[in-house]
């Protein structure tokens, strides 16, 4: 089964002892998974996440839970330091179960990851009060003032797209968009 991440999960007979001893795991990992394991024994179990839920200030104590555990997981996913980790595939997959866990308790768990993505493109759009025709006319736009070595046309179209909340994600083959912070939402002072 894939988990959304492009990880596949390692069989393991014994997951449970595994994890507790931090055998087959980054240090790292083993050190967030042990907080877990202490929040499941205390001040963590399900029935406080479902009491969490039930109140909304508490919801934000749920997720600082998980934030450091995240932030492990994209050094792992993106560092050079965590790309370069022995155990990194096996402990990005049991961080990834706990972190799962918490979310579904929460009712934040997508059903699929790019189901969610979508639905984030959706909602980015309304608020830039534009449509994906026109993103993706932008995006030509710019691939051909790239081509055409018209870097300053380049740069000013990313800089539109970016001030309403659209990011451009150049790769090897294409140009992409994803939703992000528009430029006022980050607090910087778009240049007109």
């Amino acid at each position: 089964m894939d988990s959304g991440w492009g990880i596949r999960p390692v069989p393991r007979e014994n997951s449970r002892d595994r994890n507790q001893l931090g055998h087959d795991l980054t240090a790292e990992a083993t050190t967030h998974l042990s907080k877990w394991a202490s929040f499941r024994r205390g001040k963590f179990r399900k029935s406080k996440c479902v009491s969490f839920r039930r109140d909304d200030l508490h919801t934000s104590v749920a997720l600082a839970a998980i934030s450091e555990t995240l932030k492990v997981m994209n050094d792992l996913l993106h560092t050079r330091k965590g790309k370069k980790q022995e155990k990194r595939l096996e402990s990005l997959s049991s961080l990834e179960e706990k972190i799962r866990v918490v979310l579904s308790v929460l009712g934040l768990l997508p059903s699929s990851y790019h189901e969610a993505l979508q639905q984030l493109r959706e909602k980015a759009l309304i608020r830039a009060s534009i449509t994906e025709e026109l993103v993706l006319q932008k995006i030509e736009e710019r691939t051909a003032a790239r081509k055409a070595k018209q870097y300053e046309k380049s740069d000013e179209i990313r800089r539109e797209l970016a001030a309403v909340g659209i990011a451009l994600m150049d790769g090897p083959e294409e140009t992409t968009w994803r939703p992000s912070l528009s430029l006022s939402e980050e607090g910087v002072v778009v240049k007109t």
